[in-house]
């Protein structure tokens, strides 16, 4: 059987010319111990079936169809035999054809990326069977009702193909490689700590046939799930190693007397139970269900301990303020293009650029950041846009509209299509300190009423790296009859990922973004886009 899996064998070589170093690792001793960070969280192991019906959904290709299958690896009975309600999804499945991407660095999208909303709620609605296009595995109960409860996703063999060196640290970006698997994860767990209500389970790649990568795929792998969640505050996330049960007939991943059995060396890190191809052949599959089901169960029941509940993230309104008794006119007689000044504290240059401050008027006191009179702004890198595949964006400078001044952007989706996305953004050239201001405010005139956008600025985690913070709006009719004023304070802008803040010492440039469930046409213009105070 033949899938997309071998596409990132080409991938895999782009990244490997980057880096052809690759270092064998020798496993000298038995690895055996009990994995209690598998599932952080307490050290109960309670092999038992949930006492009730639980919905459960598997992201898989090919390799997952035949685990799954009653006449292959039998997993989807077995589940149900343990009162798991299984859906899945293949090929083609969901939003934005999301199910034909499942490889290592496709989870972001999926999880943590702009419209990883959208897919999860897919994904817990999502309640079919046939994903494959036939009923290869069958359901022992009926649909419980409600949302799938666990989300178990796996990538496929060409994933075991990881660049790079067995002990290279998390990278900074997604990539088949050691490091960039390990970002990839990281990358993740911000988002599953918002949905402690969901199970996320992580099943390994499958190995290889080829020896090229093993070492690296075992290490990564055993990182995985000794090392990845020691940190994670939480018992919603469990990662089972499939690579180590099929890379050797005495290895195993499994509840055995009493203890959690996870040995990793008694085999060559390469798949000992082949077909035609990588793909694990009925034995290996077999032996997958039998020790997978019993994990699966301790898993559930340790989070289940736990009394999951939704992390919610409130989203307000933005304060729009429409009159001209409430925002003093911006006559345009004002010089608004001074150049950013560094600061530094009592240390040094600590990198962080301040804004200029400009006064409009009386009573109005704000930080620029484009005001639209000269392209591009001082300390910015320009306007850029970016769309998916298909939608169609246009962002420039204008003479022919202006809220004040001679200048404003033009922007235009034609179209954004549906469950599409487009963005014109707005990148410092260093990381801006606004702590001083209240929030973002902004100037827009729409051709119309009702334009769906949203607004986001990247600001730094505490962990270094740069993340969104949105808030979801539309345009007025004041916007649509002239220049409407909005401003979002920082309080009102959720975080993308996680739950942490934004930080406003650390700013680093602002997004206006287009997407709906339809196609949309639309044009908008904006200016004098400044933090107030």
């Amino acid at each position: 059987m033949t899938d997309r899996c071998n596409r990132i064998q080409k991938m895999n070589d782009r990244t490997e010319t980057r880096n052809r170093k690759v270092v064998p690792v020798l496993f000298a001793a038995l690895v055996c111990m009990i994995i209690a960070v598998s599932a952080a969280g307490g050290d109960s192991m309670d092999p038992s079936p949930p006492d009730e019906t639980v919905k459960l959904i598997f992201i898989h290709h090919s390799c997952g169809e035949n685990w799954l299958a009653d006449e292959n690896g039998g997993l989807g009975r077995a589940l149900g035999e343990n009162n798991y309600f299984v859906s899945d999804t293949y090929y083609g499945w969901g939003p934005d054809a999301i199910g034909d991407r499942t490889d290592i660095p496709d989870w972001i999208e999926w999880f943590s990326g702009p419209r990883a909303s959208v897919y999860m709620q897919a994904l817990f609605s999502e309640s079919d069977d046939d994903a494959a296009g036939w009923d290869y595995y069958n359901r022992p109960m009926q649909d419980p009702g409600g949302e799938n409860e666990i989300i178990v996703f796996k990538s496929c063999f060409p994933n075991s193909n990881l660049a790079g060196n067995p002990d290279d640290p998390p990278g900074s970006y997604a990539e088949l490689s050691v490091a960039g698997a390990k970002y990839v994860y990281n990358e993740l767990l911000t988002s599953f700590a918002t949905r402690p209500d969901k199970l996320f389970v992580v099943i390994t790649a499958p190995p290889e046939r080829d020896r090229t990568y093993a070492g690296n795929a075992r290490a990564f792998n055993t990182w995985l799930t000794t090392e990845w969640l020691s940190d994670y505050d939480g018992s919603n996330v469990a990662v089972w190693d499939l690579h180590a049960v099929l890379s050797g007939q005495e290895n195993h991943h499994r509840f055995h007397s009493g203890t959690i059995e996870y040995i990793t060396n008694r085999g060559g890190n390469t798949l000992v139970y082949p077909t035609e191809d990588a793909h694990p052949s009925f034995a290996g599959n077999r032996k997958a269900t039998s020790e997978f089901v019993s994990m699966l169960n301790i898993f559930y029941n340790r989070w289940k301990a736990d009394s999951p509940t939704r992390a919610t993230i409130p989203v307000h309104e933005a304060e729009v303020l429409e009159t001209e008794d409430e925002i003093p006119e911006m006559t345009g007689d004002e010089t608004l293009k001074p150049v950013p000044e560094t600061h530094n504290d009592e240390n040094g240059d600590d990198g962080i650029t301040a804004l200029p401050q400009t006064t409009h008027s009386p009573g109005m006191n704000t930080l620029l950041i484009d005001d639209f009179e000269t392209d591009p702004a001082p300390g910015t890198e320009g306007w850029a846009v970016y769309t998916d595949e298909t939608s169609v964006i246009a962002s420039r400078a204008d003479t022919t509209e202006a809220s004040s001044g001679s200048g404003s952007r033009y922007v235009s989706v034609s179209p954004v299509v549906a469950w599409g996305w487009a963005t014109t953004e707005l990148l410092f050239t260093a990381p801006r300190d606004l702590s001083s201001a209240s929030g973002i405010r902004y100037a827009i005139h729409a051709e119309e009423e009702g334009i769906p956008y949203s607004v986001l600025v990247y600001s730094n985690h505490t962990d270094g790296t740069r993340r969104l913070y949105a808030y979801e709006t539309h345009t007025t009719p004041a916007s649509a009859n002239g220049w409407d004023i909005v401003q979002i304070p920082w309080s009102q802008l959720s975080p993308l990922q996680g739950d942490e803040p934004i930080h406003p010492d650390v700013i680093n440039g602002v997004v206006f973004s287009f997407g709906t469930e339809s196609d949309l046409y639309a044009t908008i213009y904006l200016d004098d886009l400044t933090a107030y105070r």
